[in-house]
């Protein structure tokens, strides 16, 4: 409680404006029914998946200027994922059917940037976001081989030993898990993955 007296200056501390915000209307804003919805983690941007005749269409909304951007068109025979990078305003969609993966890789900033890359179905894994990089980058494992993606390129990476789980940190360095005698595996310090250090898990 704050008391004010005439003619008396008044000090306050540790005082929090709060901004008032409006929502925005999104859905109204949709030219068909949308299936699913999945926000940017600074909620400026929603990728938007609506139904179509045809199948799926998948649009980029900006919340700040609330433009739409038609970004995929998923017809009826393949199925679609889509994922935002929980480290910037990346993310990818994936559309797959009985014979082959699609994944083309976006940056929200500028959706012009954008790269696709076609994988066979039974030998193509799960992307998985890289961190700190300055460009949208994902690893992705084929045939035991990791390779980094981009919206610039496709580099291989390092090969990978079977029976194993991968993880790449942000200074680009390699870490196995063996599951069956729980051991991790590193590189060493010149990247040749030759894999000298291995630390058991006891616990």
């Amino acid at each position: 409680e704050l008391s004010v007296v005439s003619k008396r200056t008044a000090f306050i501390k540790d005082v929090t404006l709060l901004k008032r915000s409006l929502p925005t209307r999104v859905l109204s804003l949709a030219e068909r029914p949308v299936t699913e919805f999945r926000a940017s983690s600074d909620g400026r941007y929603l990728l938007l998946t609506e139904e179509d005749a045809g199948g799926l269409t998948i649009s980029l909304f900006a919340t700040e200027s609330e433009e739409t951007t038609a970004l995929a068109m998923i017809t009826e025979s393949r199925t679609a994922s889509i994922e935002w990078s929980p480290y910037d305003n990346s993310f990818f969609i994936r559309e797959t059917d009985e014979r082959s993966s699609t994944l083309h890789l976006f940056s929200a900033e500028d959706v012009s940037n954008r790269a696709s890359y076609q994988f066979s179905a039974e030998n193509g894994g799960l992307p998985r976001w890289l961190e700190g990089r300055t460009l949208p980058s994902l690893a992705v494992e084929e045939r035991h081989h990791l390779f980094e993606l981009t919206t610039e390129r496709k580099t291989f990476f390092a090969d990978i030993p079977t029976d194993t789980v991968w993880y790449v940190d942000a200074e680009r360095s390699l870490w196995l898990y063996r599951p069956h005698d729980r051991v991790v595996l590193t590189p060493d310090r010149d990247q040749a993955f030759s894999y000298q250090g291995e630390y058991p898990i006891t616990s």
